[in-house]
């Protein structure tokens, strides 16, 4: 297969910082050593932070600036296919897309805006989150476990959660 590379262009005092990229490979998120956040590809979803779409066929786009959260200074990021995720520089946790049940109209999660988060992953469609205590947190599609949550019958056919002990290796 022919790999043809394209020089994909910011501006000139842009500073990039950390890159993540959906699992469909549909959309990008840039982060800006000055905490800004552009946004490169497509929204189908709502990952771009504008829910407003009509229904028409989406386009891809240049990197452009995610103008929902500006004032925040994000120091980082997670894609998955359909949600954009950022942790600002006061621990709050925003999600754009699909995976927004958690969230309220402004894109916070509301379940952890107690706590400070430092780290965001996004899977297919959960989420881990990181305090600044080393305590993790997750969210979304449990149905193999990838949660951390195993649900076991009792013999009255009870549905009861099993702890999990999770090692470091």
């Amino acid at each position: 297969p022919n790999l043809k590379m394209t020089e994909l262009i910011i501006s000139k005092v842009s500073n990039i910082v950390q890159i993540a990229i959906g699992h469909d490979g549909i959309h990008a998120l840039l982060v800006n050593d000055d905490g800004s956040v552009y946004f490169t590809g497509t929204a189908r979803r709502g990952e771009d932070g504008d829910s407003s779409k009509n229904r028409r066929q989406p386009k891809a786009v240049k990197p452009k600036k995610i103008s929902k959260i500006d004032g925040y200074n994000i120091i980082n990021v997670s894609c998955n296919n359909g949600t954009s995720a950022f942790v600002t520089k006061t621990g709050k946790l925003i999600m754009f897309g699909k995976d927004t049940s958690h969230c309220d109209a402004s894109g916070h999660v509301t379940e952890l805006m107690d706590h400070h988060i430092t780290k965001v992953s996004l899977g297919k469609a959960h989420c881990v989150a990181l305090n600044s205590k080393g305590h993790l947190f997750t969210f979304g599609l449990n149905n193999k476990g990838q949660c951390g949550r195993v649900f076991v019958k009792d013999k009255e056919g009870k549905i009861l959660l099993k702890k999990v002990q999770l090692t470091a290796s």
